[in-house]
């Protein structure tokens, strides 16, 4: 029998009929007497979870969805109206199969992504998905049509980690790290000059032993940064990014009490703010979406930060002159230190390790001198001034929250094209505001540092299947989602180095890491650990319960698993684990929670 392999691509691109013409061939296919209606030939493999991954999964949605299948076309005698292969099920094209000349999707699946709820989320839609019972059900409604999690964060382990009989297999790399704005309308911020910080620091941002910008320095410099209050931003429970961040930190930064964004912070006491009012923690807004740094994402019980405390007081500004109603008013001198003082003309404050002197008043104007301390010089001049109730542009301005490098490299950087959504806000005004990602510990999140991991806070994207070891997550990962998304599938197999996609002209290979790397993210190969992209295989690691031990049945001529006669369909880099383009790991091997 002849090979009828097609391009789905050229059948998506034909089916613009005219309306006569549909018209035509319904009544052409009408149903012959005894047909029946009956489930499809074909399977939806359904992913569901991460937010960070979401548009990168649509873009290998879209590439799998119209990559080579069985003809579904028949050339003559009756058409199959079921979405089945010409020939039937299991069509002879199956046994024809070679490293160079395979369809990527066998029996024309389609691969769906559902709107993100968060990696944890995603996974526990797999873990609750249908046969959880008892201590380890759960209270919600949740979908039973997911067939693999979407995820930016790795397994967790121990007697609360994940359920046994995951398999979470990485196909390319990310980072997370602090993003601020360095402008906001035509004006420099207080982090303007903070380029870099280090693991330390931003533990004290998110515990609140750093509270206001002054704290910190200008990269580089001995220079404190102007004086403002951080507002801390967090991104959700059950995201990749709020799980890779408080892994870095060693510590949940919602939860715990942390004094982080007070009204009155109080005052510095063995390493941390103590005494302080109005402490709300970090408002928790969507991963990745600065358009969320907003008064909106302020619960009602955090609205007293808004409207008094650090916005509602006097704050210093170097050699700038400002208004305020002088008189006898005592004002909050620094709100991050909680130090207040009648304004008349020789008073002596203190601000922070500083000392002022009010050397003159006017009715709009209070002048402040001292020595020299925190590098400033002798004598210079301050004024203060009285903001009224926060506004968006000051939460911006004074804002930090922990981003996906890749997202950001998707959202934020680049051609003006690439830049019209970032984060969610759309085209930045460039000439009225700036954004900007922090290096940590100096240093920056690049593809090279990345992908060789120089870059402290790294991390894999993973897909997540249900591997049968575990009777409580049923049903176990089908062929076809194997077929997709494991490490012997669509997205991994190192046989896409050399298949060619007829739609584009280029190997799948390169067509996979072109949609990986568009969305800001880096692909997985054997340069890696170079901090290079090619398209040499890696060796994958080996697990208990990998893609070998399930069933495969049709689907296993297509599959880059030892004994299905595909030739080069297991290559051994190193013992007998299988090459390719992913690195798999399972919580069996990791010794994690096993509720069954």
């Amino acid at each position: 029998m002849a090979k009828r392999h097609e391009s789905r691509l050229g059948r998506v691109l034909t089916v613009g009929l005219s309306v006569a013409g549909a018209t035509a061939i319904s009544a052409v296919m009408a149903l012959p007497a005894g047909a029946a209606v009956t489930s499809p030939a074909n399977n939806l493999i359904i992913g569901s979870g991460s937010s960070t991954t979401y548009t990168m999964m649509l873009g290998l949605d879209r590439l799998f969805n119209t990559s080579t299948s069985c003809a579904l076309f028949a050339a003559t005698g009756t058409q199959p109206l079921d979405f089945s292969c010409s020939g039937g099920a299991g069509d002879a094209l199956a046994v024809q199969a070679s490293p160079t000349n395979t369809p990527e999707n066998p029996f024309a699946d389609v691969a769906v992504s559902e709107p993100p709820l968060g990696s944890s989320n995603g996974i526990k839609q797999l873990e609750f998905g249908s046969s959880a019972v008892g201590a380890h059900s759960t209270t919600v409604n949740v979908a039973d049509n997911v067939s693999y999690a979407r995820s930016s964060r790795s397994l967790n382990t121990g007697a609360k980690g994940d359920f046994t009989g995951l398999n979470f297999v990485a196909y390319a790399k990310d980072g997370v790290t602090p993003m601020h704005y360095t402008k906001v309308a035509s004006v420099a911020t207080p982090s303007a000059l903070v380029t870099d910080l280090s693991q330390v620091q931003l533990q004290n941002i998110y515990n609140g032993s750093i509270a206001n910008w002054n704290q910190l320095f200008n990269t580089g410099t001995t220079t404190p940064a102007p004086t403002a209050p951080i507002v801390v931003f967090a991104p959700q429970a059950g995201s990749g990014t709020q799980a890779t961040l408080k892994t870095f930190l060693g510590f949940d930064p919602t939860i715990g009490g942390k004094p982080v964004n007070c009204a009155n912070p109080g005052t510095l006491s063995a390493g941390l703010y103590s005494g302080g009012s109005g402490c709300v923690g970090p408002v928790v807004i969507f991963e990745n979406e600065i358009a969320q740094m907003l008064k909106s994402s302020f619960l009602p019980s955090q609205q007293s930060y808004l409207s008094g405390g650090v916005w509602g007081n006097a704050t210093f500004k170097d050699t700038v002159t400002a208004t305020y109603p002088i008189g006898t008013t005592t004002v909050t001198i620094d709100p991050t230190k909680g130090t207040t003082s009648n304004l008349a003309p020789g008073t002596v404050v203190t601000w922070g390790l500083e000392s002022l002197t009010v050397a003159s008043t006017t009715s709009t104007t209070v002048t402040f001198t001292h020595g020299t301390t925190k590098g400033h010089t002798a004598l210079t001049t301050f004024s203060y001034s009285a903001a009224a109730n926060a506004t968006a542009n000051q939460i911006k301005a004074d804002g930090i929250f922990a981003y996906s490098a890749g997202a950001w490299n998707r959202q934020c950087t680049g051609s003006t094209l690439s830049k019209s959504y970032c984060g969610g806000a759309g085209p930045l005004p460039t000439a009225t505001t700036g954004v900007a990602l922090t290096s940590l510990n100096g240093i920056a999140p690049t593809q090279a540092n990345i992908l060789d991991d120089a870059f402290p806070n790294n991390r894999f994207l993973y897909n997540v299947y249900s591997n049968g070891s575990n009777a409580l997550i049923n049903p176990v990962a089908t062929p076809s989602t194997l077929n997709y998304v494991s490490e012997a599938g669509f997205i991994c197999k190192p046989q896409n180095a050399s298949i060619i996609d007829t739609a584009t002209g280029n190997t799948y290979l390169t067509d996979i890491q072109t949609v990986i790397k568009n969305n800001g993210f880096y692909p997985l190969s054997a340069g890696a650990g170079g901090g290079t992209i090619n398209s040499t295989p890696i060796d994958e690691g080996s697990v208990s319960h990998g893609v070998g031990t399930l069933s495969l049945g049709t689907y296993a001529p297509y599959l880059n698993v030892s004994g299905t006669g595909l030739a080069g369909g297991y290559i051994t880099q190193a013992n007998t684990n299988p090459s390719g383009f992913c690195l798999v790991s399972s919580t069996e091997d990791n010794g994690s929670g096993n509720p069954s």
